[in-house]
């Protein structure tokens, strides 16, 4: 029975070997497939982005280009319209003006104003009247005939003036200031401006009325289209009008947060800046003190470094060598111990590892325990040795106390030019607020004297009524106290004092009229 089951082992170990190596080279094949598919949708999305992209700037392209030319075909009809030409005649007079070095606006432009007054002339009035009457040319008949014929019977006309100077007077005259541009076209005659007309049939560079038309059509669809598309923006941008809101809403709150803490930032910013400012005014006073800091760091670098090195070479170096020598041969042994100790460990655990994983393939268990790698290492090699810290020399002492010294002078320095500012802080700022209530004091007395402006006097009453009028006056008096609250004291007191002076005053101004008569007496208080 254990014959077998050893048969069997043996054959599910040899399965499990040619299982394992037919796995690996199909895992190795389709690794190998997957790296060329993926290559492939590599290049095939780059290929595919430069495609698209080249199809959409085509697109935009042509979009932008039928705009434009259908644009220009629809103004033109319109503008064939308004003249009462062919589109056919107008075109063919745009290439001819273009040959002759006129723009297209400026021809537009000039056959309307002539338009406007061959008008006139038929009213037999205006300039261009005048000038067709020069020219030998009648604006009845003129107007018989269709516009490209009328301009060819005056460009006949004005070429046959003697002058430059009177063939823009003419054009002038019958096209307006922009027709000083079309003396080049015009001086040439009709029979040249005819033969350029003629040239842009042959070009295909004229087209007719429905062409335009169609060209009308399309230009209004893509204004209907924009009107879509800026529909649509605007239906979403009411639609995000809430979330912008809020948005707003929590960067308002989020800046009342933050801005104050910028602010103090800033503050803090400049008042360092200010304490620096002030510091460097300190050092440059103290010059030589800072000369003292200056040229003692280095010296005392350079010293310490020196009897660094001499320590280093005096003492350090000789307990390192010493120690060396007595320990060398152990160097060695603890090298041997050190790899005759980790190099088995670690074998150990590589061979115990795959033993637990074969163990629980089998079904009984993972059962695997590290070793350390330095267990049964031992050193045999001493410390190294404690090297005792260099002992500051005389000069250095003297360095340092020399510079701790100048530290302390420029130190001092800096307090005293801070106090000093402070200082003058200190009575700017109690400068300010004594100034704040001297304008305050000067504001009440205002007030107060306003409130206090004299009354005419009153009509003679009898001695009854006087006494009367005297609480009067004393509560006059109180109220007029009473208008100092909540200003500044030492004012309140000053106005309670005069209007209580001035009570007395009146009473007692009273009481001696009383006692000289017992009819009625004329008499005046004040306020």
């Amino acid at each position: 029975m254990s014959t077998e089951v050893k048969n069997i082992v043996v054959a599910l170990k040899a399965r499990i070997g040619n299982f394992k190596k037919k796995m690996t080279g199909a895992g190795k094949s389709f690794g190998g497939f997957m790296k060329r598919v993926g290559g492939g949708m590599a290049k095939f999305a780059k290929v595919g982005g430069i495609v698209g992209g080249v199809a959409i700037g085509a697109a935009v392209g042509i979009g932008v280009l039928v705009s434009k030319l259908t644009s220009g075909m629809d103004a033109t009809g319109k503008l064939a319209d308004r003249l009462g030409m062919t589109t056919e005649s107008l075109t063919a007079m745009h290439h001819a003006a273009g040959l002759a070095g006129t723009s297209r606006e400026a021809l537009n432009k000039s056959l309307e104003g002539y338009t406007r007054r061959l008008g006139d002339a038929l009213a037999g009035t205006g300039t261009a009247k005048t000038m067709l009457d020069q020219l030998g040319l009648s604006a009845d008949k003129l107007a018989r005939i269709p516009l490209d014929q009328q301009m060819g019977k005056i460009a006949d006309s004005i070429a046959k003036l003697p002058t430059q100077a009177e063939r823009a007077s003419a054009a002038n005259a019958l096209f307006g200031k922009s027709g000083v541009q079309m003396v080049t076209m015009l001086q040439q005659g009709g029979a040249a401006m005819r033969d350029s007309m003629a040239e842009a049939e042959r070009l295909g560079l004229t087209y007719n009325r429905s062409s335009a038309a169609m060209a009308e059509n399309v230009q209004d669809s893509l204004t209907r289209i924009k009107a879509v598309f800026v529909g649509a923006g605007r239906s979403i941008l009411v639609s995000a009008l809430p979330v912008i809101e809020k948005v707003s809403a929590g960067f308002s709150t989020f800046s009342a947060s933050v801005f104050p803490k910028i602010k103090a930032g800033f503050s803090a910013v400049v008042r360092g800046l200010v304490i620096g400012f002030m510091f460097a005014e300190v050092v440059i006073r103290n010059w030589k003190s800072a000369l003292v800091i200056y040229y003692g760091t280095v010296t005392l670098a350079g010293v310490r470094f020196f009897l660094g090195l001499k320590h280093w070479f005096t003492v350090a170096l000789p307990a390192y060598l010493s120690w060396f020598g007595r320990n060398w041969g152990n160097l060695w042994t603890d090298m041997w111990n050190f790899i005759k100790i980790v190099i088995p460990n670690m074998w150990n655990n590589i061979s115990g590892f795959f033993k637990g994983v074969w163990s629980w393939l089998k079904g009984d268990g993972f059962d695997f325990k590290w070793t350390g790698l330095l267990d049964g290492f031992e050193a045999t090699v001493a410390e190294l040795p404690k090297i005792a810290k260099r002992a500051k020399t005389a000069i250095e002492i003297n360095l340092e106390t020399d510079i701790a010294k100048a530290k302390g002078n420029i130190a001092d320095s800096f307090k005293k030019k801070l106090a000093e500012r402070m200082a003058k802080l200190e009575k700017s700022s109690k400068e300010a607020v004594k100034k704040t209530e001297q304008a305050a004091k000067v504001t009440v007395a205002t007030v107060l004297k306003k409130k206090e402006k004299p009354k005419k006097s009153p009509k003679p009453k009898k001695a009854k009524s006087e006494r009367g009028s005297s609480f009067a006056i004393l509560g006059r008096a109180m109220s007029l106290s009473a208008l100092a609250v909540g200003q500044d004291k030492k004012a309140e007191e000053k106005v309670i004092a005069a209007n209580t002076a001035k009570s007395a005053d009146s009473l007692s101004r009273i009481e001696k009229k009383m006692s000289s008569s017992n009819d009625s007496v004329t008499w005046s208080w004040a306020t």
